[in-house]
């Protein structure tokens, strides 16, 4: 048995919250602003913050945190956009393969999640005003395992999300 099929032996057993921590990270916040909006004073704002040049409140955007909890990654976003594999395809797989599978599926770097996940440490994916904004990688990973994805949806009554 690998080392990361032995991870997740334990993780299994030992994690009921599919790997992921309910503590929201200020950044990934930071980048579903950027994400869903295209308000000059959102994209200065948050772009001063990632380069250091700023500081940011959540209080500034309005941001009001509504619920955490999980949700049928689905709900979330368009899957189909960026993968094209059946749901749970990685169900069966070795965890160990999980990183490469994924990069194949998706053309994206996987590892980092991974690692993440069996070590029960992935943040949630977060949404503003039901819009996507940050955790694609989490969301495509849960996807693909058949598991659901924690979600932190927040609100804001500020007109800052991008109209499509």
């Amino acid at each position: 048995m690998s080392f990361l099929s032995e991870v997740y032996a334990k993780y299994k057993v030992e994690n009921s919250n599919y790997g992921f921590v309910r503590e929201v990270l200020e950044e990934d916040v930071v980048d579903a602003l950027q994400e869903v909006s295209d308000e000059d004073w959102v994209v200065s704002k948050t772009s001063d913050y990632k380069s250091g040049d700023g500081d940011i409140s959540l209080d500034d955007f309005g941001l009001k945190l509504e619920h955490i909890g999980f949700e049928d990654p689905k709900d979330l976003q368009d899957i189909s956009a960026f993968i094209n594999e059946e749901r749970g395809f990685l169900k069966n797989v070795d965890p160990s393969k999980w990183a490469a599978e994924m990069k194949a599926a998706a053309d994206r770097d996987y590892v980092h999640i991974v690692k993440q996940k069996l070590e029960g440490k992935m943040h949630p994916a977060i949404t503003i005003n039901g819009e996507f904004g940050d955790g694609r990688g989490r969301t495509l990973l849960q996807y693909a395992l058949d598991e659901p994805v924690l979600v932190a949806k927040y609100k804001t009554d500020l007109d800052i999300i991008r109209n499509n």
